[in-house]
């Protein structure tokens, strides 16, 4: 399986409820929230959620955000 397709599995499986994504393959971010300054900014949560619980994690994931 090439790289993209195994991203776009993991993806898929990560976002499942519950994720099906097995540890040793993938790793699936479930929380993303703002840090520093950002932190009080009304609106930066829903900012790391929408652009960081990707997998891979996108680009468009600011520093600013933390993932776990």
């Amino acid at each position: 399986m090439d790289k993209h397709r195994f991203d776009s599995w993991c993806m898929a499986n990560c976002l499942k409820y519950p994720p099906t994504c097995p540890e040793n393959v993938c790793t699936c971010l479930t929380e993303c929230v703002p840090t520093g300054e950002y932190a009080k900014q009304p609106g930066a949560d829903v900012h790391c959620h929408i652009n960081c619980l990707r997998y891979p994690p996108s680009e468009r994931c600011p520093e600013w955000c933390k993932c776990t």
